[in-house]
């Protein structure tokens, strides 16, 4: 598995060259092993958009592809409901002068990833005083 790992951290990188070797000889069984530690460590969408950058999106199985194309559009929508979510709050709470910090994925999603369908998330966390 360890080989694995190391080329889906390759390919993550925006900054490590891949030779297209690494991915045309993966078997169909490290194909489904690798999409599966992508899924578990929730980078999907975010494998996508690197696999594109580095034009290596036409090394992976037609259906491989295509999981990877729905997992970045059904984030990037799930994703724009969480942000009215937070424009609606952000909205009241500044009606009320209440101060907010975004937290992990709604922040990272904008100052990291740069692109709200690259981060999965389940929740939005925010930091607000116990007390005013």
């Amino acid at each position: 598995m360890q080989k694995l790992e190391q080329l889906l951290l390759d390919v993550l990188n925006p900054a490590t060259l891949l030779a297209e070797d690494r991915l045309a000889g993966l078997t169909p069984e490290q194909w489904q092993a690798w999409m599966a530690l992508a899924k578990v460590q929730r980078v999907t969408p975010l494998l996508w958009h690197r696999l594109r950058q580095k034009e290596a999106a036409m090394l992976l199985p037609a259906a491989l592809q295509a999981e990877l194309k729905t997992s970045l559009t059904r984030t990037a929508m799930q994703n724009l409901r969480r942000y009215g979510e937070l424009r609606r709050f952000l909205t009241a709470a500044q009606e009320e002068q209440i101060p907010v910090l975004l937290l992990k994925g709604i922040y990272l999603a904008d100052a990291v990833y740069g692109n709200a369908g690259l981060r999965e998330m389940n929740d939005i966390d925010l930091l607000v005083p116990a007390e005013m």
